[in-house]
C-alpha cells in the first residue's frame, strides 16, 4: 500500500475540521462549566462557614463577654454585642441563595449550549460547513436574552453580598472584643 492510500485510509475516520471546532468547543465549555460549579460550591462552603461563625458568636457573645468583664451583660450592651453576629448570619444565608440562583441560571446556559452544539453535530454529522459553524456559534453567543441579563445580574450580587457577608463578620469579631473592653 502506498503512503498516499494509508493517508487517505487513516483520514476517513477523522471528522472534518468544522465539527472538530464545535467538538473541541464543546469539550472547552465542559471544562469551563466544571470550574464555575467547582468555584461556586467553595464559595457556597465558605459562606455555609460564615453563617456557622456567626451563630456561634452569636449563641457565645454574652459568656465571652461576661468572662472578659467579670459581671453580666444585659439590656443594650447585650443588644450591641449580639445584633452584628445576627447580621452576618442574616447576610450569610441569603448570599447562599443568590449564590444558588445565580448557579441554577449560570447551569441553565451552559446545557442549553453544550445541547444545541450537540444536537448540531447529531444533525449535521460530518457534512458541516464552516459557514454552519460559525452561524451556531453566532446563534448560541446571542443565547436568550433574558437568561443571560439574569446571570449578568445576579453574579455582582453574589460577589457583593459574600464579601458583605464576611466583612460584617469580621465586624462582628472586633465589636464583640472592643465594646467588651469598653464597658470594661
Amino acid at each position: 500500500m502506498s503512503e498516499s492510500e494509508m493517508t487517505d485510509i487513516s483520514n476517513d475516520h477523522t471528522p472534518p475540521l468544522p465539527i472538530n471546532s464545535v467538538k473541541g468547543f464543546c469539550d472547552q465549555l465542559e471544562r469551563h462549566f466544571t470550574l464555575i460549579c467547582k468555584t461556586n460550591d467553595s464559595a457556597k462552603t465558605r459562606l455555609v462557614w460564615f453563617v456557622a461563625i456567626s451563630g456561634y458568636g452569636l449563641l457565645n457573645v454574652r459568656s465571652f463577654s461576661q468572662a472578659v468583664i467579670g459581671r453580666d451583660v444585659i439590656g443594650y450592651d447585650l443588644i450591641i454585642l449580639a445584633v452584628p453576629w445576627a447580621v452576618a448570619g442574616i447576610l450569610g444565608i441569603v448570599s447562599h441563595w443568590v449564590l444558588g440562583e445565580f448557579t441554577a441560571s449560570e447551569s441553565h446556559y451552559h446545557m442549553w449550549r453544550l445541547n444545541k452544539y450537540y444536537a448540531f453535530i447529531a444533525k449535521i454529522g460530518d457534512s458541516a460547513s464552516r459557514d454552519q459553524v460559525i452561524k451556531l456559534l453566532d446563534e448560541t453567543e446571542g443565547a436568550d436574552p433574558l437568561e443571560k441579563k439574569s446571570r449578568e445580574r445576579l453574579y455582582p450580587w453574589a460577589k457583593g453580598l459574600e464579601i458583605a457577608t464576611f466583612l460584617v463578620l469580621a465586624l462582628s469579631f472586633l465589636v464583640t472584643i472592643i465594646y467588651s473592653a469598653i464597658i470594661l
